[in-house]
């Protein structure tokens, strides 16, 4: 079990690039810095879709968070919780 922000929703248009990724024009995240240790190319994780109905995507908030930039978006079905800061 993870917990992973979720940034984009339903009908939400994201961009992931090496240097950002972007949901609705918006920067949601820093570099793809984990690619290089998990041995996969950048061109294969440069992409731009829309978050399909029944999914999210989600991105950690620690620098080489694995999550939706790597894995693509998740079904809404495998979450199990809400995490709400309590700080």
């Amino acid at each position: 079990t993870v917990v992973k922000k979720v940034v984009g929703m339903a009908g939400d248009s994201v961009l992931v690039r090496a240097d950002q990724t972007t949901v609705n024009g918006a920067g949601v995240a820093g570099p793809l810095d984990m690619a290089e240790r998990l041995d996969m190319p950048l061109a294969t994780l440069e992409r731009t879709m829309v978050v399909q109905s029944g999914e999210l995507f989600l991105v950690g908030t620690l620098p080489g968070a694995y999550d939706s930039r790597y894995v693509g978006p998740v079904p809404t079905s495998d979450v199990v919780a809400r995490a709400i800061p309590i700080w």
